[in-house]
């Protein structure tokens, strides 16, 4: 009868080892995995950060093209301003001619 409680205790002990070592396997995939996704949202977030500051200089960029432009108008509506008063001046200089 000894034989069957050492041969049942044996047995309740390689059952766990073999369930412990089953265990393990799949905890040791599931690491894995996890790495493998942490690993590939890391990339996604550098990708995402390069991304927005691929933006940010794009919009740095508008803001001074748009002051050069601003800026160019004003010298354009000036230089308008400048010929419209010569026009002006010819005209009158003209009529007294005239």
């Amino acid at each position: 009868m000894a034989e069957y409680g050492l041969t049942i205790a044996i047995s309740s002990q390689a059952i766990s080892m073999v369930f412990l070592g089953i265990l393990g396997f799949f905890l040791k995939r599931l690491v894995t995995q996890v790495d493998t996704m942490e690993y590939k949202a890391a990339k996604v977030r550098l990708a995402v950060d390069r991304e927005i500051a691929s933006v940010r200089e794009d919009v740095v960029r508008l803001e001074a093209n748009s002051d050069n432009y601003s800026a160019s108008l004003i010298e354009v509506k000036a230089k308008l301003d400048a010929l419209s008063e010569n026009i002006q001046w010819i005209r009158e200089k003209l009529a007294g001619k005239s």
